[in-house]
């Protein structure tokens, strides 16, 4: 009897907790790869960290704080575009001939 009794009180392997693994995860390389890729497929790239004075810095929060789905990224992307990328006609009005010195 003692051991028909052992049998029965054995006790429950460890409960495995969390999410089951799939074995499929990335690496953080591989999520970084594919990040870049997709960035690069939209046209976009990515700028290293910038060093800028603290008053620019409250300038775009305040810029991007009421503007509806625009990110940082956003921001900047259109400020630079519209001061260094903006389209020139290349027109420009002539110098006057006449010289001021006599």
């Amino acid at each position: 009897m003692d051991s028909i009794a052992q049998e029965g009180n054995q006790p429950k392997p460890p409960a495995k907790r969390g999410r089951p693994s799939s074995g499929k995860a990335l690496t953080a390389a591989e999520r970084q790869k594919r990040r870049l890729a997709k960035l690069e497929a939209e046209g976009k790239a990515l700028l290293p960290q910038v060093v800028v004075s603290q008053a620019v810095q409250k300038a775009l929060v305040k810029f991007i704080q009421f503007k509806d789905g625009m990110t940082l990224g956003d921001a900047l992307d259109r400020i630079v575009h519209d001061r260094l990328l903006r389209k020139r006609s290349g027109k420009r009005k002539p110098k006057s001939k006449q010289s001021t010195t006599n």
